[in-house]
């Protein structure tokens, strides 16, 4: 099942979409711990400023659905960022975030020898970005929106080309931050000391 896109979930406005890395699908089906997934991925997006701040009304989780089947359980959420680019507010980086977790079971497992609780499912994630070139703020000025496809590809050309080599690493990034979790290996954010609660419930 994939997941179902809004029209506006993927048209963001009426900036012109540079053409970047398109929609990634990473798939991961073994024991894990899901809450800490869910606050590690929290907290990436807040250590790349996406989000202004850690406090949950301001963090866009559009959705979150949790179904109970009795003997498993099936979970959506929806995250929707946007933020200006570092380099400027000339560009703005949209990055949606859509994870099913399907199957969900809590399990016993030995680690290191300690009988321990866990989450078994198959995970899947959805990574879709979409980097924009702010056109409409010339909107306004005739003069420069008929002007508008001369700037892009010829004025601002280059700069467009290193404003996608930027986002696209930014995007790769989260990917690695997903992949490495699930290699059993950790990403830390680099500050520890708050403490973060998850939006969602996830006690079965």
């Amino acid at each position: 099942q994939r997941p179902l896109y809004a029209r506006g979930d993927l048209v963001k406005g009426p900036d012109q979409k540079l053409e970047a890395v398109g929609m990634l699908r990473i798939v991961y089906r073994d024991i894990f711990n899901l809450k800490y997934f869910y606050l590690l991925l929290h907290e990436w997006f807040v250590d790349n400023s996406f989000v202004p701040d850690r406090e949950d009304q301001k963090f866009p989780e559009t959705m979150f659905i949790h179904r109970d089947f009795g003997t498993y359980n099936q979970m959506w959420w929806r995250w929707r960022f946007e933020r200006d680019s570092p380099s400027g507010p000339l560009y703005r980086w949209n990055i949606d975030i859509d994870v099913h977790i399907l199957g969900h079971k809590v399990v016993e497992t030995v680690i290191n020898g300690q009988k321990i609780k866990a989450d078994n499912a198959e995970v899947e994630i959805f990574v879709t970005p979409g980097l924009y070139f702010k056109t409409s703020k010339w909107k306004d000025s005739p003069f420069l929106k008929q002007l508008q496809p001369v700037l892009t590809e010829f004025v601002y050309r280059k700069r467009n080309e290193e404003e996608i080599k930027l986002f696209e690493h930014t995007v790769w990034r989260c990917q690695e931050a997903i992949k490495t979790y699930f290699k059993l290996e950790v990403y830390l954010p680099e500050r520890q000391s708050h403490e973060v609660h998850p939006h969602s419930d996830f006690t079965t």
